[in-house]
């Protein structure tokens, strides 16, 4: 009986390394018929690069006989065009559920924007500084920086200190590129200290007789001024030009010309500095909020 065993298995042994020693030499061929393929492939693209037009009209007849043959069998093979036909509504099924999933994954990052945004933009200065007070940070979180922010390409940003002190003003004026007005207002408050910043940004829209490329642009900038401040992480409220003018008691507009120089000379008057007429909007802006804006002394003050 043992010998009996010991011959069965030597027997299995001997099939194992006979069957170990075909897949070696099957997967070799398979390796040599992929290698052969490459080197094909390979010199047929180098072909169609130096030769383009006789490699365009190569594979303009290869398509065409392609389809031929295809044509043909579906002309006279039912059950290939109805398993055709099946593939392709396969393949049409499988795109619009991607296209789908596409849709319900940048719904939910747009749900999650919004919802941060509006956490960031409705809390009241009190909840702010009681979180930096339970985070460590209320000393440095207690100050607040205004800024103000006139949007367009002839608009700029600027940030004051809780005493009025101009502490930076940002231009706009070179922000013909795409997407340049967002990172000029975060490097803007890149170089101001770590505190509250309470941004408020002048709510304007279309002006009369504006055309619809001049609107276009700027509804897009409008746009890039919101998402810079919103990623630099300001608390932000908006404010129309009627309302902050009126509550800091400036010329009224007669001519629009004449009415910004009458505002960039009352803000000079004010703060004993020279400014351009693109610069004064957004740091009178800024003196709104620090007076009359949500985040004033008296809004903070009453929580």
């Amino acid at each position: 009986m043992s010998s009996a065993a010991d011959r069965r298995a030597e027997a299995i042994e001997r099939i194992g390394k006979v069957r170990a020693e075909v897949e070696a030499k099957d997967a070799e061929k398979v390796a040599k018929a992929e290698a052969v393929k490459q080197r094909k492939r390979e010199t047929k693209r180098r072909w169609a690069q130096n030769n383009p037009e006789r490699a365009k009209v190569l594979q303009a007849k290869k398509n065409a006989k392609k389809n031929d043959r295809i044509n043909a069998r579906l002309a006279s093979d039912p059950a290939y065009r109805e398993e055709r036909k099946a593939k392709r509504q396969e393949k049409y099924q499988e795109s619009k559920d991607q296209l789908a999933a596409k849709r319900r994954a940048r719904l939910e990052e747009v749900k999650a924007m919004r919802d941060k945004l509006t956490q960031l933009t409705t809390l009241t200065p009190t909840q702010v500084i009681m979180s930096a007070a339970q985070s460590g940070k209320a000393r440095e979180l207690t100050r607040i920086i205004y800024t103000g922010v006139d949007p367009g390409k002839s608009g700029a940003i600027a940030s004051i200190d809780q005493d009025g002190t101009i502490l930076k003003v940002s231009r706009f004026n070179q922000a013909d590129t795409e997407g340049r007005i967002a990172l000029i207002i975060g490097d803007h408050f890149a170089e101001l200290e770590e505190c509250i910043h309470a941004a408020t940004i002048e709510r304007v829209g279309a002006m009369p007789k504006q055309g619809l490329s001049s609107t276009f642009v700027f509804g897009r900038v409008y746009g890039e001024a919101w998402a810079g401040l919103v990623l630099s992480k300001a608390r932000v409220s908006s404010v129309t030009p009627s309302t902050w003018q009126s509550d800091m008691r400036l010329p009224k507009k007669v001519e629009y010309a004449a009415h910004k120089r009458a505002i960039k000379a009352e803000a000079e008057t004010r703060w004993s500095r020279t400014f351009t007429l693109d610069q004064v909007a957004a740091v009178r802006i800024a003196e709104w909020a620090r007076l009359k804006g949500p985040w004033s002394r008296n809004a903070t003050a009453g929580g």
